[in-house]
């Protein structure tokens, strides 16, 4: 079954840091003083530019093993934002994120209610941050 990726980010938007004091060269380009820098997330993480099939839910793409993604730019997947001011706690909330989902998957079938149900979750609306429609699911214990 293929789904659409959900937006990447739970933030629409980073922190955008400011131009340095008298301005620099970022990337061969001119920033002037007091400019808003921003790489935002979505547009990244869809841009043909890095990904084969950018639209398409492939987690096999980070496993390394299709050739098919080979020339994926992983370096591009930035969640936790880059550099000094990079999110504190991005070791932790992986360790968990993988646990929490090790332990579902263990648990339980996860399977979508309805072709209907997750066709339209793209299109949400958002301010500061997203205002996620529901993602209807059936859970079902995995017999042993």
């Amino acid at each position: 079954m293929r789904i659409s990726l959900p937006p990447p980010s739970p933030v629409p938007h980073g922190i955008p840091p400011r131009g340095p004091a008298g301005g620099n060269v970022v990337l061969g380009k001119w920033v002037p003083e007091g400019a808003t820098l921003l790489v935002h997330h979505t547009t990244v993480y869809r841009s043909p530019a890095a990904w084969m099939h950018p639209d398409r839910f492939a987690p096999e793409r980070w496993l390394g093993l299709r050739v098919e993604y080979r020339d994926d730019r992983r370096d591009w997947h930035q969640p936790f934002a880059y550099g000094p001011r990079n999110c504190l706690g991005q070791n932790l909330v992986w360790h968990e994120m993988r646990l929490v989902a090790a332990h579902v998957l263990w648990q339980f079938d996860v399977e979508l209610c309805g072709r209907e149900t997750g066709r339209d979750w793209l299109d949400q609306k958002c301010c500061i941050v997203w205002d996620r429609k529901p993602l209807i699911c059936r859970v079902t214990p995995v017999s042993r």
